[in-house]
């Protein structure tokens, strides 16, 4: 039936075409679909330029036409987010969906594959072997930010506060970049001073490739119309920053705490709703992919998942922890759920001496 074979297609005589794509979603438009196998999805980029579930909405319209096409993903698991945790969390179990999870141990689809090597591999890394043999998403590794609890944040249809008298002190926090690669952003915020939680006034973000002096140039006359001088900032680049943000009249301090640090900070303030986010749909996309993993140790970590970013999220949780700590004014809530008060505790912990720690440990 072959009438052709080329390095990634073979064409048939019935006028279809087996070929192997990249998962990029302007890449698989086009052709009518018959079929898609995609291949270890829960490895595919969760965000960036090609996240795993925009790929997946590519793919279904040109399978519309086809009333028996299918699509079948096929995969190890990994981290409890993304397209595969979803629709295992969706669609597992139930006998009347229409969408088939198929879940089984290595053992069980592959038996030439010995039980002592299976059993070797799991001791030598549990976490890692739950989801390499066992069949199971990682539990270790889960959203560190769920989509509902960041949806219950935003500010449906506000893109952006411009700066007005009334708000006694703005806040800003910078995450610089030298142009290749990542994006240089920066997030301004401010205290309600009636309930204290954070307002996310303004997000910045320049995307690769720029001229980083450049960047700042344009983001100190933005800081300025805030009425800012001063800013803090992720410990990138050593101590350019500081002397291109000087240039301009403004103060560039490096935040004490680590990326890390700073989201932990920031997940009580989420889940007790004391932030208002904007409505920009990278934001959410961003905290919505952030892993947060349990260290051996017994320490959380947060960061971007390979390939993912977190430029935006990075300066949001940056501007979050300025504005609470220097604004001198953390209002605790009445409720918090037993999850909540264990994240409050690793915020603390990263406060060393400050007089917010002093007052709530």
């Amino acid at each position: 039936m072959i009438v052709e074979q080329r390095a990634d297609e073979i064409e048939l005589t019935t006028g279809v075409t087996i070929m192997v794509k990249a998962s990029d979603f302007g890449g698989v438009r086009g052709p009518t679909i018959a079929c898609v196998v995609a291949d270890e999805i829960a490895f595919w980029p969760s965000q960036g330029a090609n996240p795993d579930d925009e790929v997946l909405s590519a793919i279904r319209p040109a399978m519309a036409t086809i009333p028996d096409a299918k699509l079948l993903c096929i995969s190890t698991g990994y981290a409890q987010v993304g397209a595969l945790y979803d629709a295992h969390k969706e669609h597992y179990g139930k006998d009347d969906d229409e969408i088939l999870v198929w879940q089984a141990d290595t053992a069980t689809m592959n038996p030439t594959i010995s039980q002592k090597f299976i059993d070797k591999e799991i001791e030598k890394d549990p976490e890692a072997g739950r989801a390499e043999w066992l069949g199971l998403f990682r539990e270790d590794v889960s959203a560190a930010f769920p989509l509902e609890v960041i949806e219950a944040c935003i500010m449906s249809g506000r893109s952006e506060l411009p700066p007005v008298p009334h708000v006694q002190q703005y806040f800003a926090f910078a995450d610089p970049s030298g142009g290749r690669h990542d994006a240089f952003t920066l997030a301004i915020a401010h205290q309600d001073p009636q309930g204290g939680s954070v307002i996310l006034d303004a997000i910045r973000a320049v995307r690769p490739p720029f001229d980083p002096s450049e960047v700042v140039k344009e983001y100190s006359e933005f800081l300025k119309s805030y009425r800012l001088n001063s800013l803090l900032g992720d410990n990138y680049g050593g101590e350019w920053p500081k002397a291109e943000f000087a240039k301009h009249g403004i103060l560039y301090e490096l935040s004490e705490k680590t990326k890390s640090e700073l989201y932990l900070a920031t997940i009580p303030v989420f889940t007790s709703r004391r932030i208002e986010l904007l409505d920009i749909e990278k934001l959410k996309t961003e905290f919505r992919r952030l892993e947060r993993r349990r260290g051996r140790s017994g320490k959380d970590t947060i960061d971007h998942p390979p390939r993912g970013s977190d430029d935006i999220a990075n300066a949001i949780a940056g501007v979050i922890s300025a504005t609470l700590e220097h604004a001198g004014q953390f209002v605790m809530p009445e409720a918090y759920g037993e999850r909540v008060c264990s994240d409050l505790n690793f915020y603390l912990e990263g406060l060393s001496a400050s007089p917010i720690r002093d007052r709530y440990w």
